[in-house]
């Protein structure tokens, strides 16, 4: 019988070497999977409450449309059964070995994900981090933690890291947005429909390639993905720096909505934002501007469509 690079069982007739040739992952997999059953104090019934691989099926099974942050009511109610025999600590580490588990079946959930070759040094950056954060116990994980259902739709492959952001593949263009901007409705026209489209998201914890550089990287590998999957018909996201009005706050922004925009893009207004906004969140200038009334975020809707994306790919290059 097959085994995965945590030694656990897997049907499988074929294995890539794809992690092995990247980094050395499996080794750090070991030391953290050790780690987190040493931290778990030595229960055996602790250690043995949740089925990971019963948990992992269950996830896999869900809908994608649902979301990155849906978790079956299974899985919540076994969480929470463990939460209440053994405490929240017990919790975090069942929740940190579930990550493990899934990064250690990554090769064979690669080579059936359709996504073009580069992204693998992408996935192996981000589980570098995990597994390192699983090993030393700083991972913050808790079912509703947003970072954590992040962390966990990457090593699904549900989430797609892509340099700066990351990407999920199975969102579309809300009704509700189309009602209140029929100017969407031409971009959606020449998309050929609602979905599928590309959906970015940002990771507070990958902003080491938050930059213009490293966004600019992004829609290469963005390109290349729409090469490769053609029912896929453009991109979309939502944030405060889609404003069109940033570049007069913070000029090294602008490229985040004039990018896009620029080329082919249609940007609107989605809803204001508060003293919570992310653009306040790192940085004290703007935050200052809030404060004395010269700045309100807002939130801002970006969809692009694939061929305007393919054609300033190309042009550019």
């Amino acid at each position: 019988m097959h085994r995965d690079i945590l030694g656990i069982p897997v049907a499988a007739t074929r294995l890539l070497p794809l992690m092995i040739a990247l980094s050395d992952l499996p080794t750090l997999l070991r030391e953290a999977r050790t780690s987190c059953l040493h931290r778990m104090s030595g229960s055996v019934a602790a250690q043995e409450t949740v089925d990971l691989g019963g948990v992992a099926q269950q996830l896999d099974r869900t809908n994608p449309w649902l979301g990155y942050r849906h978790i079956p009511d299974g899985v919540l109610r076994a969480w929470q059964a463990v939460e209440s025999a053994f405490g929240s600590s017990v919790l975090s580490e069942h929740l940190r070995l579930l990550l493990l588990h899934f990064i250690g079946q990554f090769d064979l959930r690669f080579a059936s994900a359709a996504l073009p070759a580069p992204f693998a040094r992408q996935f192996d950056e981000a589980m570098q981090r995990i597994v390192r954060q699983c090993l030393d116990g700083t991972l913050d994980v808790s079912p509703s933690n947003d970072v954590y259902l992040k962390d966990l739709g990457v090593v699904r492959l549900r989430l797609v890291p892509c340099v700066s952001h990351l990407l999920y593949l199975h969102s579309g263009v809300p009704r509700r947005v189309l009602f209140r901007h029929p100017s969407l409705l031409g971009p959606v026209l020449r998309m050929g429909g609602v979905r599928p489209v590309v959906e970015n998201h940002v990771h507070p914890l990958m902003l080491d390639h938050f930059n213009e550089e490293g966004r600019e990287r992004c829609y290469e590998l963005i390109g290349e993905l729409l090469r490769e999957r053609g029912e896929l018909r453009g991109l979309m996201g939502a944030s405060w720096y889609y404003d069109p009005h940033l570049g007069r706050v913070t000029p090294r922004l602008a490229y985040l909505h004039d990018v896009p925009a620029r080329n082919g893009a249609s940007v609107v207004p989605a809803e204001r934002e508060g003293a919570d906004s992310g653009a306040l969140a790192r940085s004290a200038h703007r935050r200052a501007l809030y404060e004395t009334g010269k700045y309100q975020p807002h939130n801002y809707l970006m969809l692009w469509p694939r061929d305007d994306i393919l054609h300033y790919l190309s042009s550019r290059n």
